[in-house]
């Protein structure tokens, strides 16, 4: 009977891998329902075989929620991440890198909502943890930096915004390098603040920055390339209209 019994879990252990890789796919092709489909049964599997709080079980709660993030369902992706930081909190700590990452998307949920003042309280813990646990100058944590510049640049303040983006340039042109198109969105970024301030020389460089990076790298017919075209359009007819 032991022998049977494990065979059924390694089964179900493959099952659950090959569900997870589905339903990845799925989502990296845009088939977010499939891959919601897919997700559910991984989760399923891993509950019963794994335990309700197993690290694999709280990546799927965290999966799923991304998929109804990326759906615009921010009720239920709000529902699954918190399923997952729960987890996180009580077995791994609240000061873990992955209950870091857990507040980071919960954020993110916030902010695509505009409640900003949650959006901030959420980075700020993230920020808190990656500076501490993996350092200043670690990719993760210029992220968090760049996240929380966007909520600055939503409420008006665009000279927080603007140190904030900043400081995710200087650790992703150092860490990622200035071609990376993690480092262009945020010279599109840092754009669109100085655009704010007026300052459209300043915007239009920034600009042009990330136009350089996302062409070569996308190609023109890019959203990404499409989008910074545009805002480089938009800033040379202002500063036409500043020297009329």
């Amino acid at each position: 009977m032991s022998n049977q019994a494990r065979y059924d879990d390694d089964e179900s252990v493959a099952a659950l891998k090959r569900y997870n890789e589905i339903a990845g796919t799925c989502y990296s092709k845009g088939n977010y329902e499939r891959a919601l489909r897919y997700y559910e049964k991984a989760l399923s599997i891993s509950i019963k075989v794994l335990g309700p709080e197993h690290l694999d079980t709280t990546a799927l709660y965290n999966n799923i929620a991304g998929v109804y993030y990326a759906m615009r369902d921010y009720t239920k992706a709000l529902e699954y991440f918190e399923k997952a930081l729960l987890i996180r909190e009580r077995v791994q700590g609240k000061e873990d890198v992955s209950t870091a990452m857990l507040y980071n998307n919960i954020g993110g949920v916030y902010y695509a909502r505009n409640e900003n003042a949650k959006a901030l309280e959420y980075y700020e813990k993230a920020l808190e943890i990656r500076k501490k646990k993996l350092g200043s100058d670690h990719h993760s944590t210029a992220t968090t930096y760049g996240n929380i510049a966007l909520v600055y640049k939503d409420l008006g303040d665009y000279v927080r915004a603007l140190e904030y983006s900043k400081k995710d340039l200087v650790v992703s042109e150092k860490v990622l390098g200035p071609d990376h198109p993690s480092t262009a969105i945020t010279y599109s970024n840092i754009a669109g603040i100085f655009a704010e301030l007026g300052d459209y020389a300043a915007a239009r460089e920034y600009c042009m920055k990330a136009l350089a990076v996302f062409k070569d790298k996308f190609g023109e017919g890019h959203p990404y390339t499409k989008a910074v075209m545009s805002s480089v359009r938009g800033l040379k007819e202002n500063m036409n209209c500043d020297t009329e």
